[in-house]
Formats: structure tokens, sequence, C-alpha cells
């Protein structure tokens, strides 16, 4: 009798135990990034990786007065952009978790992204971007189809380069244009990016011209740009064309195998004629 009272006292007191911690333990729980940033759980640091814009590195520190664990869902999808809101955009392309703890209050984990914007320069390696408008907002709207077509390719083994492509393709609204449209649209938006960025290469070295010829003005030194420029135009228009060729040869390869396999009814899409 007195062994048999000791186990009801001991599973009694375990059970007071058990409670205590039920009730008082650090509350945890799964939120997505989203949901884990408008919450206030955590905070966020994103760095491009390298210029090529392949991946980024999303590192999570729970606030010092905050006990809870959280684990962190990056979906497949989520859409980033620079801390001022202008240049690329970038896509994660796979989904991810970081957990957050006392053991780890602050970790990281880097994520292989795709760009959305076909026409605009990666951000630079180790810049800061930041999370896109919340949910509804009108880059969401816009990106959309892009989110579903990345979260479709997610878990398959398609290369990087398929992936791009594809995305590519519907942010530029290849799929609607005849081949021959596709090409000349794809060219002239790589040709005014080219233009772009040989400009920014001249005016940099603006300052380093006016050193060496004090007596110039500033309208001659635009002229001087512009010349260069010109010049320069023969191998930005060559360059465009033959990156438009491969963009196009890549996207048809397969008749667009890595498009029907999310549910694009390739067969009837003009591109692929």
């Amino acid at each position: 009798m007195k062994g048999s009272t000791r186990i009801r006292l001991w599973l009694g007191a375990a059970a007071i135990v058990a409670a205590a911690y039920f009730l008082f333990r650090p509350e945890s729980g799964t939120l997505t990034l989203d949901e884990a940033v408008q919450k206030g759980s955590v905070d966020v640091e994103i760095l491009a990786g390298d210029s090529n814009a392949g991946s980024v590195t999303i590192t999570l520190t729970r606030r010092a007065d905050d006990s809870n664990a959280y684990v962190v869902t990056i979906p497949a999808g989520e859409l980033l952009q620079a801390s001022d809101g202008a240049g690329q955009r970038l896509m994660t392309s796979r989904t991810a978790t970081i957990v957050v703890d006392d053991a780890e209050p602050s970790a990281s984990q880097t994520i292989t992204t795709l760009c959305i914007d076909p026409f605009k320069a990666p951000p630079l390696a180790n810049a800061t971007l930041a999370l896109a408008a919340p949910a509804g907002g009108a880059a969401m709207e816009e990106t959309d189809p892009i989110r579903k077509l990345v979260g479709c390719m997610s878990d398959s083994e398609m290369t990087d380069s398929a992936r791009q492509t594809a995305v590519w393709a519907v942010a530029a609204q290849l799929l609607r244009k005849t081949p021959e449209d596709a090409r000349a649209y794809v060219s002239k938006g790589l040709e005014q990016e080219m233009i772009g960025e040989r400009r920014e290469q001249l005016e940099a070295k603006r300052e380093r011209a006016r050193e060496m010829a004090a007596s110039l003005s500033e309208a001659q030194l635009d002229a001087l740009i512009d010349r260069e420029l010109q010049n320069s135009m023969p191998t930005i228009r060559q360059v465009a064309a033959q990156q438009s060729a491969g963009l196009l040869d890549a996207l048809r390869q397969g008749d667009g195998s890595v498009l029907a396999a999310c549910g694009y009814a390739v067969a009837e899409m003009a591109v692929f004629q």
C-alpha cells in the first residue's frame, strides 16, 4: 500500500512538473519569413552573393529580450529587392528553413536565387537587399505568375540555367511573341542595358578627363563621352544579338518541357511554333 502510494505521489509530482513545463516553457512556432518580420519576431539581414546574383545569405537574429524559439521558413518565390527599391529584383528558387533559439539566437543560410528583371544588372556582391512589399502589394501581384512558376520548379532536378531562362521568358512575356519578335525584343532590351552600363563606365572617367584636360568644357566632355559610346555600339549590338539568340535557343530547347511541366500549354504558344 505504501509503495503504491509513493508511486501515485511520484506520478502526481511528475504531472505537475510536466504541466509547469507546458505552461512556462519558451513559446515556439513556425512562421514564414514575412510573418516573422511583420510580427517583429526577428531582425533580418539579406546580403547578395556573387555578382551573378545566384544566391543570397539571409541572417535572422532574435531580439535580445525574446526567449522564444522560432522556426522560420523562407519559401521558394520570396521576392527580394535592393534597399532603395531600384535595380534587379531576385527571387529565392528553393524553400529553406532557419531556426533561432537559445542555442543559436542568430543564424544564417545561403539560398539560391533567380533574377526577375531580364534587362537590369544584378546587385553587387554583398549588397544589402530587403523583402519586397507584403503579399497583396503591387509588386507581388505583378510577379505572382513568376512566383508560382518558381514554386513549381523548386523541387525539380532542372538546372539553375533552365530555371532562369523559364523565369525570364514569363517575366518578359516572350511566350506571347513569335520567335522573331521575341529575339528582337530581347536583343533591344539587352542593348539598352549595355548602353547604360557603358555610359556609366564613361561617366566614371569624366573627372579624370577633366584633370588631364582642364581646358575642356562640360559640353566638350559630353561630346567625348557620346563619341566613345558611339564607337562601342557595333560591339554592343553584336553581343546583344548573340545573347538574345542564345536565350531563345535555351527557351525552345526540349520544346518548352520546363514550362510544360509547370502547366504551361507550350504547344499553343507562338514562341514555340
